[in-house]
């Protein structure tokens, strides 16, 4: 009996003295061993500067390394970010060393193309993307936010695309321009004169519009409209039909007429009881009926001024008389 209440009594007393172990624990009495790996701090991880466990963010998976993550304070962050190289603090980037080269970009540490996709024809790789070299030859792509590059002109072909032209200096003249080129303003919104080459000798060439030819072999694709030969028109619009021109009156004021076109060198062009008359090109002219009154051939005495004689010739002012004089093809 004895022993049987020493047995309980040594067993409540092994309870109550477990009871003051727990309670001492509960209240911070025994401190816990420090940490050495992330493993003994899950979810968390570890901070090897304190050996505390703290939570996790943005840590990875290498091995940890008591370091300073790139932060701007001298003392280690509280958050362990590990060994691995591309891991740095949410504000700084990682630079690249040895620094890239002149058509490269720094990409988390490391130099990467700056162009993507690669570079076309004869564009190089810089480190703004890809470029267009500037012009040294007619015809070579260019880039058309460069309007001048030295002796050329770089004009848009549409789509961010340039090509490469002679420049020039007189606008609608054959000027310095090769053969078959024209001086044309092909700049938008300042003016930049290049020489264009020809578009067309006939109209079949423009499609359902007109071919103006000019000197130095060069024919030029005009939009035409859909009015007949002999409406009114207006000389500022294209409202003429294909082959046709708005012929303006006798005070070049609108409205005008629409006239067929014709070819001043050739006899005949215009058809019985009509003639070659004014140019509106050096080799272009409109067919008209406004012949002279008197003398048709040339050298002959004319009247009025100004009309025309036999085809090829004109009725000009001479002061003293009017005579019809011949005209000759330019160049």
């Amino acid at each position: 009996m004895t022993i049987r209440v020493g047995y309980r009594g040594y067993r409540w007393g092994y309870l109550l003295l477990a009871g003051f172990v727990l309670a001492s624990c509960a209240t911070g009495d025994v401190e816990e061993a420090p940490c050495s790996s992330d493993s003994e701090c899950s979810p968390g991880t570890c901070d090897l500067s304190s050996g505390e466990c703290v939570d996790r963010i943005g840590n990875n998976s290498f091995p940890d390394v008591p370091q300073d993550d790139a932060g701007s304070d001298s003392s280690v962050d509280p958050v362990d970010l590990g060994s691995d190289q591309d891991s740095t603090d949410m504000t700084t980037t990682v630079p690249c060393l040895p620094a890239c080269a002149a058509n490269q970009v720094c990409s988390a540490g490391t130099c990467v193309s700056a162009c993507d996709p690669v570079c076309e024809g004869t564009a190089t790789c810089t480190a703004d993307g890809c470029k267009l070299p500037d012009c040294s030859t007619v015809g070579a792509a260019c880039d058309p936010t460069k309007p001048t590059q030295g002796a050329f002109a770089c004009a848009d072909a549409g789509d961010g695309e340039g090509i490469c032209l002679n420049s020039c200096t007189e606008e609608f003249a054959a000027s310095s321009c090769s053969v078959g080129f024209y001086c044309i303003d092909v700049g938008d919104p300042q003016p930049n004169f290049a020489c264009v080459p020809s578009l067309c000798e006939t109209s079949a060439e423009c499609g359902t519009d007109t071919c103006l030819n000019f000197d130095n072999d060069f024919g030029l694709c005009r939009t035409a409209g859909a009015k007949t030969a002999g409406a009114v028109c207006d000389a500022s619009l294209s409202e003429c039909a294909q082959d046709l021109y708005c012929r303006r009156n006798t005070a070049n004021a609108t409205p005008g007429v629409c006239t067929p076109l014709c070819d001043p060198f050739t006899n005949g062009s215009c058809g019985p009881g009509s003639f070659c008359g004014p140019f509106i090109t050096p080799r272009t002219g409109l067919c008209t009926t406004d012949q002279s009154v008197s003398g048709t051939d040339a050298f002959d005495i004319c009247s009025p001024a100004g009309s025309w004689c036999a085809d090829r010739t004109q009725c000009l002012d001479f002061d003293t008389f009017d005579g019809c004089i011949s005209y000759c093809r330019p160049g």
